[in-house]
């Protein structure tokens, strides 16, 4: 463990180790796409304006979009220019590119809040 460095907390400290060993030569590592939005990234990958296209597989995944499947192709390229339009006006949230690192408290947060909750009822 590296010495504390004054002003950060423990937290901030384990985050910055972090980043640290996922840099490589100063690009990020492959990220993590939302399960089953594998061959979505892989295909958001080959469009040159995207930047952090995991990160885009999880935006879209929370506004409820569908992945790229066969036979949708269409559907998923509309999907992914609104995005790109939408997101030259505003940036993405920071939870979106911390799930795309494979933070799991980011992943958690963004799948537990497009699954349907069920709550067991007990009489």
């Amino acid at each position: 463990m590296r010495a504390h460095i004054p002003g950060l907390s423990l937290v901030q400290m384990a985050q910055l180790e972090r980043m640290a060993t996922t840099m490589d030569a100063g690009r990020t590592l492959d990220g993590m796409a939302p399960p089953g939005w594998e061959s979505s990234a892989q295909h958001l990958q080959q469009d040159a304006e995207i930047q952090n296209p995991h990160a885009l597989a999880w935006w879209l995944r929370r506004r409820g979009f569908v992945p790229l499947t066969p036979g949708n192709e269409r559907a998923f390229e509309a999907a992914a220019t609104e995005a790109k339009q939408y997101l030259r006006h505003s940036p993405l949230p920071p939870e979106y590119a911390a799930a795309a690192r494979g933070e799991h408290w980011a992943q958690a947060q963004l799948l537990q809040a497009t699954a349907p909750l069920y709550l067991e009822r007990r009489s």
